[in-house]
């Protein structure tokens, strides 16, 4: 099973998982292109911490491990019809950051930690307002470009039913004087 998170370029993501009943997982996350971002095999449970290089839809695969020897039994729920489960804990951006922890260091008062926590916030809601302002852009353009082509096929939709309703009045016309009925 996958799971896709839509994710922009240059964010920071954190990933935990781990499997419900201890069954050890092949893990693969990949970006928008299919390109690998993180792979892990055997493990039942892990972390793992990138940053996106493309904007797009993150997917991460969680797949059964085959047994030891590699049998041909293997199937994604061992047979037995029961799914497994994953826990999966995907934090990206400001959520990235354990606030606590810095706060707990001693050397940041707690109105500072508020404060650079805030900052973080206002930071990542300007990059992420940033992200959506260009795609908006982007689908307004492909927007603009689609309603120009129908307004043209439109138009020449229209230029086609009079051509061809000029052709067939001047063919019935020839027509039915040839036959001497008008």
């Amino acid at each position: 099973r996958c799971v896709d998170e839509e994710l922009g370029a240059n964010v920071l993501v954190l990933m935990s998982y781990e499997s419900a009943d201890g069954a050890a997982v092949d893990v693969r996350v990949t970006d928008p292109d299919g390109r690998d971002v993180y792979v892990a095999k055997n493990k039942a449970r892990g972390k793992a911490g990138f940053t996106t290089k493309i904007a797009g839809d993150h997917s991460a695969c969680f797949t059964r491990s085959r047994p030891p020897g590699g049998g041909d039994d293997f199937s994604s729920n061992d047979g037995d019809g029961v799914a497994h489960r994953v826990k999966l804990d995907w934090k990206k951006g400001v959520a990235v950051n354990d606030w606590n922890k810095i706060a707990k260091r001693g050397d940041v008062a707690d109105v500072a930690t508020d404060l650079r926590r805030v900052e973080a916030d206002l930071r990542g809601v300007h990059q992420e307002m940033m992200w959506l302002r260009r795609r908006e852009e982007e689908m307004r353009t492909i927007n603009e470009k689609t309603n120009a082509r129908v307004a043209w096929l439109c138009a020449m939709s229209l230029c086609a039913c009079v051509a061809s309703g000029a052709t067939q009045y001047a063919y019935l016309k020839y027509h039915f004087r040839a036959k001497k009925m008008i």
